[in-house]
């Protein structure tokens, strides 16, 4: 599976995050994003993640724009931030809704 991201630009407010991102990421590799803060690395991850939509340009997983043709990535796994696992009931439930959205289990 590859992913490609072609004239990626979001904007947020008025104010331009991310501008004219191109990158194709390869399958079977992992991938980390370096940079300092604020130069948009959780933006890209979440444009990825589907969880927010490029102001212009595309995201394709598998030949799919995202978005448009899919929604979500199928089958994309990702860590936005730091993991927290919090001990409570709700944390309990977070973690078993992500187990069912990666598929883990079957509803």
């Amino acid at each position: 599976m590859k992913i490609e991201i072609t004239n990626l630009k979001k904007v947020i407010k008025g104010t331009i995050v991310l501008d004219d991102i191109n990158y194709t990421f390869s399958g079977g590799r992992i991938y980390g994003l370096c940079g300092k803060n604020g130069c948009g690395k959780t933006m890209l991850m979440r444009l990825i993640a589907g969880l927010i939509y490029p102001s212009s340009g595309t995201i394709r997983i598998k030949d799919k724009v995202l978005g448009k043709d899919i929604s979500f990535p199928e089958s994309v796994g990702m860590l936005i931030e730091n993991p927290t696992v919090d001990q409570t009931d709700q944390g309990a439930a977070t973690q078993l809704w992500m187990l069912f959205l990666n598929n883990v289990f079957e509803s």
